[in-house]
Parts: structure tokens; C-alpha cells; sequence
């Protein structure tokens, strides 16, 4: 209850131009929790300065939210990026 009564209000939005640091943000587009529908990632992220953004299509080995836990998915952009830095 803590987990869903702590971000039912957060709004990271204001202050997101703020962000001086390179930002990775990997989204799954079967993620129905952060639902790429309604494209609030694309269009909060806008206003970072330096933002990579990844949208990462379904395959038979995507769990939606859970991808977070599924480095084999992800962790090859991450190492990209991280050389950039």
C-alpha cells in the first residue's frame, strides 16, 4: 500500500529541465503500467537536455513492467551509453 499511496501523486514534470546529467530512459512499449499510448514519456522528456530515449517493441521474452528485471533486454543500450559518458 506504502508502494502505490507514495506515487499516486508524484509529478517529476516541473522540474525536468533541470536535469543537467545525460539521462538513458529505456521504456517497453508492453509495459501497462507506463502505457506508451499515452505518450507522456515522449513528451515530458522533451524538455531534458540530454536525453536518449529507447522504446523497446514486445518479443516473446518481454514480461511488460517486469522487463526492468531483464537485463539481457536492456543491458546492451545501457553499455552503450555508458561509454558515452
Amino acid at each position: 500500500m506504502y508502494w502505490w499511496d507514495s506515487s499516486y501523486d508524484y509529478n517529476p514534470g516541473p522540474d525536468l529541465g533541470k536535469i543537467k546529467a545525460k539521462l538513458l530512459s529505456i521504456a517497453f512499449t508492453d509495459d501497462l503500467i507506463n502505457a506508451v499510448e499515452l505518450k507522456a514519456l515522449e513528451t515530458e522528456l522533451k524538455r531534458v537536455p540530454n536525453v536518449r530515449l529507447v522504446m523497446m517493441p514486445p518479443t516473446d521474452k518481454t514480461l511488460g513492467h517486469q522487463n526492468l528485471t531483464q537485463p539481457q533486454l536492456w543491458g546492451a543500450h545501457l553499455g552503450e551509453f555508458m561509454k558515452g559518458l
